[in-house]
Parts: C-alpha cells; sequence; structure tokens
C-alpha cells in the first residue's frame, strides 16, 4: 500500500513536536526536508530524523495501528533520502492489523 494511503497519515503533518534548531521550519520547509533516518521507538512510536541546514531536526510520531508503525521502519531503506513530502508516494507491504480499532478500518484498494 501507499503510505499516504494509512487512514492515520492521510491528512497528518508534523505540526508540534519538531526538535530542530533555531529558525523552526514552517510546515511548507518540513515537507521539503530529507528523510536521513526512521528509528524504532516502541511498539507504535517512530522517530523521522531530516536533514535540517547544517544539522538535523526530528519528531515522533505515534501510531494507533502497531502493525503499520513495524511495516514503515522495515521499508525505511525506501524513505531514506526521499524529502518528508514525498513519502507518502512510497509503496510498502503491510497487512491490516486486526486488532485496529473500526474507525481505522479501511478497504485496500
Amino acid at each position: 500500500m501507499l503510505i499516504r494511503n494509512h487512514p492515520e497519515l492521510k491528512s497528518w503533518c508534523p505540526q508540534r513536536g519538531v526538535a530542530c534548531p533555531p529558525p523552526f521550519p514552517t510546515v511548507e520547509v518540513l515537507a521539503h526536508l530529507v528523510v536521513k533516518d526512521i528509528v524504532y521507538k516502541g511498539p507504535a512510536k517512530l522517530e523521522f530524523v531530516l536533514a535540517y541546514g547544517a544539522g538535523r531536526c526530528a519528531f515522533v510520531k505515534e501510531f494507533k495501528d502497531q502493525a503499520f508503525a513495524a511495516a514503515l521502519h522495515e521499508s525505511r531503506h525506501k524513505c531514506i533520502g526521499k524529502p518528508l513530502g514525498a513519502m507518502g508516494e512510497i509503496n510498502i507491504k503491510y497487512r491490516r492489523s486486526a486488532s485496529l480499532p473500526l474507525h481505522l478500518l479501511f478497504e485496500p484498494y
């Protein structure tokens, strides 16, 4: 599935909890920052590390769908080196979790 088709990421954009040196990047700038790494931080948390100027910028996204977080982390090699905004177009192997809450279920295409 394409990353952008997951219900938790369809309209998500990091706006809070972004750690980086000043000046703080706008949402538009964040979309163009290159992914340097995706670090596993727990059963459903991933830390996205982005290149920002001469340094790095990072934020943590907590997912309700642990299976998706694991699939995204396993496919991180496809995301590294691409702009954050382009990650949505990456296809990953993902099997919907049986424990996913009903409001997050969606029909596969």
